[in-house]
This record gives structure tokens, sequence and C-alpha cells, in this order.
């Protein structure tokens, strides 16, 4: 299979759409907001805070593998259990150090105590469960129910509130039983769903890299030389990075599925290639279907080669061993020369080739040292090739970055008071006609909304059908001319309600509680039975706080207080409408 380059000029396939706006808001004529002066290029993919979030993503995405894993191990009662949870400890290790480095070497220690802590407890779950011990379950489950609690306010301390104990404790929970529902789906002999439950606890570490990373840049800017970890070409990299060492991951494991002969292998080898779909949707993303399809030939190429491999060891064939080695090479050379042709050479296949090397090397080590009992090795192999495949993440995110910068710039904003915490959401809402500011350089992020500001705001991002006539069906009466078509547009819709049957309460301030109901319904949110623990959201707003919160959208103001009757400000609903729009 000898590719040829000119199969690979195909075109770029996605985009940055940029809506128009609806109406006009804030008492304002409607037109685009933005202004070639305004546009900066955020098109870098190696700055201080790129280098932050994928540090991050790299070490909890490799924490919620090796820990479920280590839980696997356990289960089985495997020989390399030890070797497993050491290299889940060293892990730590790492994130520790990581947080040392950014809060000291007392904060450090304080944060690898506590999660240790959690790791422990996974443990205490895997003996109960081994040995059918109901009451040790249930203590190890209420000791991961205080981790959650003592770990969240680890970060709300920490990041001065920036990432609340309320929202931390959710996230947590998340990982908690993601890891608990991988580990009882294989114990259950439901490998389809353990697996599905490990890539999904993968992802949500990769997410959870990105809250925090975002958290540290806002809090110590001058750390990160006051650049972004969340831009489109960041948010590139960290995908890639994401998938990279994912593969690496489920390669390793998948080969010793196999050589073990366990009766989980296909659904194992199963999650490795869906692994491979997802970057070949990256890459059809980029460069169009057709190349899509040659990369996804080119990839799972070497996956199979890696069980043709792992076949010949079981059986002893030294020969079969040979020629699936020789076919890996013959696949280096070529997944080299696509990725050289696609970057129009700006990851040479040279350079490519050394690097894909390396990755096959650290496979075949891996395992090699697994069949031979040499399991301290075989786990260092391990989180080498998990190490390792941050390197094609990071090169290949840089050239399809230089290869098509205009698809990574973000028009900044012309405001000045615009902090890190809001940059992202009022730089959406500008750009998209949702929002303008209170003047020319200012969004006024602190500044109350009006229930009728608030209305405009809300139908912008609605994109609602607007019939110019609908103005004359609206029965309120406070209604100014510049917001008629908004709110009787939303009415319409069954977003809102006015005050009275004739006023709509437009110079009113409006309330989180208030806003709450209105972004419920305009992005009908699912139910939920998911409760938050706020004790000052009575009957009326329940239903609709518990959706937004469980949507991620919003937070409290304190763990216990979501602030129901405090006025919204523009830059809380700016965050509001941001996250529901790109959750």
């Amino acid at each position: 299979m000898k590719l040829k380059k000119n199969l690979l000029v195909v075109p770029l396939t996605f985009s940055l759409l940029i809506p128009s706006a609806a109406f006009a808001h804030n008492g304002e004529v409607h037109s685009q907001p933005q202004s070639s002066q305004s546009a900066i290029q955020y098109s870098s993919t190696s700055t201080p805070a790129a280098e932050l979030r994928i540090k991050l993503d790299t070490a909890l995405t490799e924490h919620a593998f090796l820990a479920i894993e280590t839980m696997r191990k356990g289960a089985d009662g495997s020989k390399d259990f030890n070797q497993s949870a050491a290299a889940l400890l060293a892990n730590s290790d790492d994130i520790a150090a990581a947080v040392s480095s950014v809060y000291g070497k007392e904060g450090g220690d304080q944060f690898l105590k506590i999660w240790n802590s959690h790791i422990t407890f996974f443990v205490d779950y895997v003996t109960a469960v081994n040995e059918g011990n109901q009451e040790d379950i249930n203590k190890a489950l209420a000791n991961l129910e205080n981790y959650k609690k003592e770990q969240a306010a680890f970060f709300d301390a920490a990041t001065k509130g920036r990432l609340p104990a309320a929202a931390m404790e959710k996230g947590l929970t998340v990982h908690v039983n993601q890891l608990l529902a991988a580990f009882n789906a294989y114990v259950e002999s439901d490998y389809q769903t353990a697996y599905k439950n490990e890539r999904a606890a993968i992802h949500h570490m990769s997410m959870f890299a990105e809250t925090l990373s975002i958290a540290i840049a806002a809090q110590f800017p001058e750390l990160v030389k006051h650049t972004n970890p969340d831009t489109p070409a960041v948010d590139l990299r960290a995908h890639l990075n994401y998938l990279f060492t994912e593969h690496a991951a489920l390669a390793v494991m998948a080969m010793q599925d196999g050589i073990d002969g366990s009766k989980n292998f296909e659904q194992s080898a199963a999650a490795l290639m869906a692994n491979a779909d997802d970057l070949t949707a990256a890459v059809a993303s980029v460069y169009g279907k057709k190349a899509g399809d040659q990369f996804s030939l080119i990839w799972k190429s070497h996956i199979a080669f890696f069980v043709d491999y792992v076949v010949a060891t079981g059986q002893g064939n030294a020969e079969a061993q040979a020629k699936a080695k020789a076919e890996l090479d013959e696949y280096i050379v070529e997944q080299a020369a696509f990725l050289d042709a696609a970057t129009q050479s700006r990851v040479p296949a040279s350079a490519l080739e050394e690097g894909l090397k390396t990755h096959i090397n650290q496979l075949l080590g891996a395992f090699n040292s697994y069949v031979a009992g040499d399991y301290e090795m075989a786990y260092a192999s391990v989180r080498e090739s998990y190490a390792h495949m941050t390197l094609p993440a990071a090169g290949l995110s840089a050239a399809v970055v230089e290869q098509f910068p205009g698809k990574f710039t973000v028009k900044r904003t012309p405001f000045t008071d615009v902090s890190a915490r809001y940059e992202k959401a009022v730089s959406h809402l500008y750009n998209n006609g949702i929002a303008r500011g209170l003047v020319k350089d200012k969004f006024g992020i602190g500044q109350p909304l009006k229930r009728v500001d608030a209305a405009v705001l809300v139908a912008n991002s609605m994109k609602l059908e607007v019939n110019p006539e609908s103005k004359e069906t609206l029965m309120f009466k406070d209604v100014p001319q510049r917001a008629e078509a908004a709110v009787a547009a939303l009415q319409k819709a069954g977003i809102l309600k006015g005050k009275t049957t004739t006023a709509f309460g437009s110079s009113e301030t409006m309330t989180r509680g208030e806003a709450a109901l209105i972004l419920s319904a305009a992005y009908k949110l699912p139910a939920t039975a998911e409760q938050s623990a706020f004790t000052d959201v009575n009957e009326r707003y329940s239903d609709a706080v518990n959706r937004l919160f469980a949507s991620g959208a919003v937070s409290g103001k304190t763990d216990s207080r979501f602030g129901t009757n405090d006025q919204l400000t523009r830059g809380e609903l700016a965050l509001m409408i941001y996250q529901l729009e790109t959750r």
C-alpha cells in the first residue's frame, strides 16, 4: 500500500461559523460588532498556558487509565497488580509535582495526601468486592464520598473560589462513578460497558485538565505569561493529546489481554479501534473524508500488525514475529509519508519515521517485558509510551494550525474590563453578534442586567425566527420598541412570562433565579433527578436550577447558596449562555 501525495491535496472541511444576530439589544442598532482591528491571532499551540494544560491533560488522563486497569488487575488477582499499582502511584507523584509548581510544596503535599487517599479507597473497594464483604464495600464508598468533599475543598481554597467546591464535587462524583462503573461492569463480565466507561473516564479527565488550567491561568497570569489555555489552537492540541495517549494505553492493554487469552480481549480491541475511529474523525475534520479514510486504513494496519505479533508470540512462532515486525517497519514509512503529504512537509517524513519507530518499540518493549514476567520494566515502558504520544500531538497540531491559521483565529473584543474568567464567553457573544458593550471599550461585566436587556441577549443566542409583525401581538405595555420583537418571540416560544399580563417588568433587574427559569426553557434542558445542595432555591426555581446545574452551565455563589434573588450581571449571563451553547 503506497500512497500518492496528490491524493492528499484535499480541501479543509471544518469552519468556525459566525452566525448573524437576530435582534438589536442593549439599546443599540443591530449590526455586526466585529472590526478587523479587534482580531488577534491566537494560533500558537505552544504557549506557556498550552504547556500547562497539556501537562495536566497527560497526567490526569493517565490516572484514569491506570486506575481502572489496576482495579481490574486486583479483581483478577493478576501477578502484575503491584507493578500496576506502583505505576498509578508514580502518576500521582507527577500530578502532585504539577500542583506544587503552582501552589508550592505545601500545597502539593496536601494535594498528594488527599489524592492518594481515593486510590486507597478504590483498592479497598476492589478487595471488598473480591471478598463479597458488603460492609467493607459500603465503608469504601463512604470514604470515597468524604474524599470528594475534601478534594473539592482543596481546589476551591487553592484557586480562591475559581473552582467552586460545589462544582468540583460534582465533577469528582462523575470521576468516581465512572471508575466504579468500569470496574463493576468488568466484574460482571459486561466488557462492552466496562470499556465504554473507561474511555469516558479518560475523556472526562481531559476536560478537567482544561478546567483546571483555565483556573490557574486566571489566578496566576504571570505564570503563563498572560497566555490563554482555552483557544481553538490549544483545544486542537489537547484533543489530539487525549486521543494519541489513549491509543498507546489501549494498545498496550489489548496486547496483554491477547497474550493472556482474556475473555475481554474482543471488547478491549474494540475500544482500541473506536479510538482509531476518533483519530480518523479528527484527521477528516481537517483534511476531508478521503484523507480520513486513507489515514484510517494505514493507522488500523499497524494495530493489525501488533495483533499478528501477539498471536505469533503466543504460538512461539519466531518467523511470524519477524514478519509482523517487518510489516510494522513498512507501516512506519507509509504513515510518515501520509502525514508529510497532508501537512505539506510541515511534519517531515524523516522526523516522523523516527518518532513512529520509538512508538512501535515502546509498545513492543512493554509487551515483551510483560510476557517475560518483568512487570516493573513493562509498566515503565507503558508510561514511556503514554508520555511519548504527547509529541505527535504537539507536532501535528502545530502543523495544522500553521497550515490553516485562519481557522484558529479568535477575534478578540475591544473591551478592557473583561478578565480571563469571562474572556472566552464574552468573545463568543461579541463575535457571534449576541452582545455588544455598554460603551466602546467596556462590556460591563459586573453591571446588573435589566429584564428587557437579558431577554434580548437570550433571544439573540437562540437565533429565533423573528416576525417583525409579532410585536403587534405583544401584550406587555412596558417593553421599549428596540426589544419588542425579541420579547414577543420569546413569549411566543413559551420561554418567558411577564410580571403581570400587561407588564413585563422591563426596567427591573433580572435575578439569577429568573435567569435559570428562562435559560432552562430556552435551551430545553432535560429533567434530572440530581438535586443541588443550594438552600436558597425555593419550589418555583428548584427544577430549573437543578437542570442548569446538571448541565454544568452554572454553579452557585457558594457551596450552599445559588444566589436565587441576587441581581444577574452581564458577565454571569455571558458565562451561562456560553456554557450552554458549547456544552
